[in-house]
């Protein structure tokens, strides 16, 4: 079941949006595009489940979020060198 979510906003915002080429529906894409990376950021949504939310698939919901300033990992700067050194024992390809 899909949930329905209604927005509303003041009668005197309409021609500005509407010169701005923003439709109700190009409102509500945005807003739920927003709202996604939002709760992803807060990590209350996956990444998957955000951009399911975003009604985006993967490989346009993570360019989406960068340029937002989101990060999908969390690396602190520990985990960063265990990265790094496990990657200093793999084989250089030839």
């Amino acid at each position: 079941m899909e949930a329905v979510v209604t927005l509303s906003w003041p009668d005197e915002l309409q021609a500005a949006l509407k010169a701005a080429g923003y439709t109700p529906e190009r409102i509500s894409e945005e807003a739920m595009a927003s709202l996604a990376a939002d709760l992803f950021e807060r990590r209350i949504l996956s990444l998957g489940q955000a951009a399911c939310l975003a009604k985006m698939n993967l490989w346009d919901f993570i360019p989406f979020l960068g340029k937002r300033g989101i990060a999908i990992a969390d690396y602190d700067e520990a985990d960063i060198e265990k990265e790094l050194e496990a990657g200093r024992w793999l084989p250089t390809p030839k």
